[in-house]
C-alpha cells in the first residue's frame, strides 16, 4: 500500500490541481466529496 501511495503522490507533483482529484478519487473512493 506504501509503494502505491508514494507512486500517487508522485502523479500529484507532476499533475495539474484537476488530475490530482481525479486521481484522489480513483485511489480513494471515499473521499469522494
Amino acid at each position: 500500500m506504501r509503494i502505491k501511495n508514494e507512486h500517487v503522490f508522485c502523479s500529484f507533483e507532476v499533475g495539474s490541481p484537476k488530475i490530482k482529484s481525479v486521481t484522489l478519487k480513483a485511489v480513494y473512493p471515499r473521499y469522494n466529496h
